[in-house]
């Protein structure tokens, strides 16, 4: 069982050895070991997001050991670095888009304002300097002027989204 994919897509896969399941992208393969999990392609990375159960992360043309992932774990590779990196910083919002809620703790505006973006796909402009703000709110399943209304009051500050021409 192969699969072949670009963008974000989630996986909920039952474990069965006579039938590995992996899903293979421009630069990596992921070989599901019986999980639920995020795979996110853009152009110049990867990222594996696992929810629950293992799976190992690979990068084929190379054949080197891959990275196992249990629940709650990230990695990424990068065109750049050229090898997987797992991550440490734990990042709330990357089912955001499957879980319908948006959860920041102390997280700074500007880590905000790209979670925003995309999420609900605008481009969010702050027309106020606030370089130190950081906010802790979770938000369920919004509409994108209700959480503006709630972030601008709660942290004194006038975030926008962007008007086209």
């Amino acid at each position: 069982r192969v699969v072949e994919m670009t963008g974000k897509a989630f996986f909920q896969v039952k474990r069965n050895e006579a039938r590995p399941f992996s899903v293979h992208t421009a630069m990596t393969e992921v070989t599901v070991l019986g999980t639920s999990f995020q795979v996110s392609e853009q152009p110049d990375m990867t990222e594996v997001d696992v929810v629950t159960g293992k799976v190992a992360f690979l990068l084929p043309e190379r054949k080197p050991e891959p990275v196992i992932l249990t629940a709650g774990m990230s990695a990424s590779y990068s065109n750049e670095k050229k090898e997987i990196d797992i991550l440490k910083e734990e990042n709330p919002n990357n089912l955001s888009w499957k879980t319908k809620q948006l959860r920041f703790n102390d997280t700074p505006l500007e880590k905000v304002i790209r979670d925003l973006n995309e999420y609900y796909q605008v481009e969010i402009i702050n027309k106020v300097d606030s370089p130190d703000s950081r906010l802790t709110a979770t938000f369920n399943d919004l509409p994108l002027d209700e959480v503006l209304m709630v972030i601008n009051q709660t942290l004194d500050i006038r975030l926008v989204p962007r008007k086209d021409k």
